[in-house]
C-alpha cells in the first residue's frame, strides 16, 4: 500500500511552506543551566561527564608552588582547593566537602581534572602560579554546566494529502526538563529555493506543505544546547 504521501507527481516550482527551518526555542523559567553569557564560558560541561582544566603555562623550574581555587557559581566566597610544590611528591589537599573529595584529581603537570560533574560544582577555577622570585600569575577557567538532553522523537500530529500537496504537523518531542535548549530543523533533499524560514513561537512545531514529488527527503530535529547535541530524523517517504 502507498504511503499517505507517496503518490508521484513532475516536480513543479512551488513553494514549501515551513514554519521553521532554522529557529530558537525560547528557554523555560526553570532552567536548570548555569546563568552565564555564553561567551563567558571557558568550558561548557554536561551534567555526570568529566573535564580537564589544562594550563597553557608550562611547570617552569622557577615555580614555587601553584594552587587551585573555586569560586562557586552565586556565591562570593573563594575556596582553597589544592597546592602543589614541585619538591613534594604529593599534592597538599584542603578540607573539602565529602562530596568533592573523590571527584577531583590532579595531574603530575598540575592539572586540575574533575569527574561526575554536578550542576553545584559550576563556578570560576583558578590557578594561581606562584614563583621563587615572589610574582605570580593566575590562570581562570569559568566552568558552565548544563543537564544532559534527552533524545528527542519526531511526532506527527497531523497529516493529510490532495493530488498535488502533502500537508504535515510534526513536533519535535523532547522528555523531560527543557529549558535552555536550541531546536533547528533541518532537511535533506528538499531544493533550497522551496525553502521558507522564520521564527515562530514554538520552534518545537514544524507545519509544512510540500509537493507530492518532493516526499522523497527526510527532515532532521537537531536539539542542542551549549554543551553538547541530539537529533532524530523522519522520512517523509515513510509516512
Amino acid at each position: 500500500m502507498d504511503s499517505l504521501c507517496s503518490s508521484w507527481l513532475p516536480t513543479q516550482t512551488l513553494i514549501l511552506q515551513i514554519s521553521l527551518i532554522f529557529g530558537l526555542a525560547s528557554p523555560s523559567p526553570d532552567s536548570q543551566a548555569v546563568k552565564y553569557p555564553s561567551s563567558s564560558c571557558t568550558l561548557k560541561r554536561t551534567v555526570g561527564t568529566s573535564v580537564q582544566l589544562t594550563l597553557t603555562s608550562p611547570l617552569d623550574p622557577n615555580i614555587r608552588e601553584i594552587e587551585w581555587n573555586w569560586q562557586p557559581e552565586g556565591d562570593e566566597k573563594t575556596q582553597l582547593l589544592v597546592s602543589w610544590k614541585p619538591q613534594i611528591p604529593n599534592p597538599d589537599w584542603y578540607d573539602l566537602e565529602e562530596i568533592y573529595k573523590h571527584r577531583l584529581n590532579l595531574t603530575e603537570m598540575a592539572f586540575l581534572s574533575i569527574r561526575n560533574l554536578t550542576m553545584e560544582m559550576s563556578g570560576l577555577y583558578t590557578a594561581k602560579i606562584k614563583f621563587n622570585s615572589g610574582k605570580s600569575n593566575e590562570e581562570a577557567f569559568r566552568l558552565c554546566l548544563y543537564d544532559p538532553i534527552p533524545h528527542p522523537q519526531i511526532q506527527i500530529r497531523s497529516s493529510s494529502n490532495t493530488s498535488v500537496w502533502c500537508n504535515i504537523s510534526l513536533e519535535c518531542e523532547i522528555p523531560g526538563n527543557t529549558g535552555n535548549l536550541t531546536v533547528t530543523w533541518l532537511s535533506q533533499g528538499l531544493s533550497r529555493h522551496l525553502e521558507q524560514r522564520g521564527i515562530p513561537p514554538n520552534s518545537r512545531n514544524l507545519s509544512l506543505s510540500l509537493p507530492i514529488s518532493h516526499v522523497n527527503s527526510h527532515l532532521t530535529c537537531v536539539v542542542n544546547n551549549p554543551a553538547e547535541e541530539k537529533n532524530a530524523t523522519l522520512h517523509l517517504e515513510d509516512i
